[in-house]
């Protein structure tokens, strides 16, 4: 069943997103497997993750990295995670639309 609690800023897309990134979705060893590359497409979908590419300044990567090890995340996490805060902020001030 999926989890639908999620604070006034996240859907039940996010909320499902941290449990995966925290591992306490699909960290079983019953669970573990290499997907194909549709189911893996699927999951980002169902998860409503898009892969992307940015670059950025190493020193900036090594302070997420640094600051995404004392919390027991991974970097990518950790930015997601402050990426959806920074806009959700933006929208709670009506700096941008919150319709997609």
């Amino acid at each position: 069943m999926i989890d639908t609690r999620f604070d006034d800023n996240e859907g039940p897309e996010m909320a499902d997103a941290d449990k995966w990134d925290k591992r306490e979705l699909g960290a079983d060893e019953k669970y573990v497997a290499v997907v194909s590359k549709e189911d893996e497409v699927r999951i980002d979908e169902s998860l409503g993750l898009k892969p992307i590419t940015i670059r950025l300044q190493a020193s900036l990567i090594k302070d997420f990295e640094t600051a995404a090890r004392k919390q027991g995340l991974k970097y990518q996490t950790l930015m997601r995670q402050v990426l959806t805060k920074y806009i959700a902020e933006l929208k709670s001030q009506d700096q941008i639309s919150a319709k997609r």
